[in-house]
């Protein structure tokens, strides 16, 4: 594999399509019980889980894949479900565009605080009284969409966002991401838009507090008492993050990746790679490769 950059799109075969709703078994039975290789999907997906056995990577990162969970995984991350049986459950994705055409504001993603593009993916755990609930709503959109209804997608953004929202009633949430003022919220939503367009090509902090007619210092404190890490460790860690993916699931060289993540002299992202990381390229990529 040479790319890691050709993302699974939602649906191929049908690229109007921006939302499906399907059951973990009839995936499992599609696969015939093979798990697929690594990799990242330009959408949003949740697992609903009722039952299930083995673990499911995030980038990098495994969690044991059992019941009554629920994953949040945003586009672009890397990720890998192994089954030791089949899966029982539900399995949501649906793109930005979705959330668009049908009413649903982007920034209603970002503070929910479900979907997290950098840092640990636990699942949220759920009882079971919760899961027959959220069962209950995967199972209304998959009527809505068999529907032929002018406003079937209208249905199922109502119902998407009820799950979100039941699911966000339950997620604890660390102090410091409680409860920001809403420009202080709005701030940190289109921080995390710049960087997530534009961290390949800007590194440093003063250029996104420019584009967001703030001060340095204030972008630095806006993000660190919501999320826990200043401006400048997000945007390291977005870099660090998509390093790792290219250095484990590319055959890209040392130097290609650094040049593609805005390092033109491949001594400095080495050195930047093994400061943060605490490890160099080629010890990384050979501990992964074992």
């Amino acid at each position: 594999m040479k790319e890691l950059e050709t993302y699974f799109q939602l649906n191929p075969e049908n690229k109007d399509t921006s939302f499906e709703v399907k059951t973990m078994e009839s995936v499992y039975e599609l696969h015939g019980g093979k798990a697929d290789p690594p990799h990242r999907h330009d959408y949003y997906t949740i697992l609903l889980v009722k039952n299930a056995r083995g673990n499911h990577k995030v980038d990098f990162k495994a969690y044991p894949l059992k019941a009554l969970q629920v994953y949040f995984i945003n586009p672009r991350q890397v990720h890998q479900v192994i089954e030791e049986e089949k899966s029982i459950g539900w399995i949501i994705t649906f793109s930005v565009d979705f959330l668009i055409q049908n009413g649903i504001n982007e920034c209603f993603i970002s503070d929910i605080n479900l979907f997290r593009s950098i840092g640990d993916t636990y699942p949220l755990d759920i009882d079971t009284a919760l899961y027959e609930k959220l069962e209950n709503l995967c199972e209304n959109m998959e009527s809505c969409l068999r529907e032929d209804s002018k406003f079937r997608y209208e249905a199922v953004s109502a119902y998407l966002k009820l799950f979100l929202i039941e699911c966000n009633n339950v997620c604890e949430i660390p102090e410091h991401t409680a409860q920001l003022a809403q420009a202080s919220s709005e701030l940190l939503r289109q921080f995390k838009i710049l960087v997530n367009k534009q961290y390949k090509t800007k590194h440093k902090v003063g250029d996104y507090a420019k584009q967001l007619f703030v001060t340095a210092d204030h972008l630095n404190k806006v993000v660190k008492s919501s999320i826990g890490t200043s401006a400048k460790e997000y945007i390291l860690q977005t870099i660090l993050l998509e390093a790792k993916r290219q250095l484990i699931y590319t055959s890209l060289s040392s130097k290609e990746i650094g040049f593609e993540l805005g390092f033109n002299d491949p001594a400095y992202f080495s050195n930047f790679f093994k400061k943060v990381e605490g490890i160099s390229l080629s010890s990384f990529r050979k501990a992964f490769q074992k």
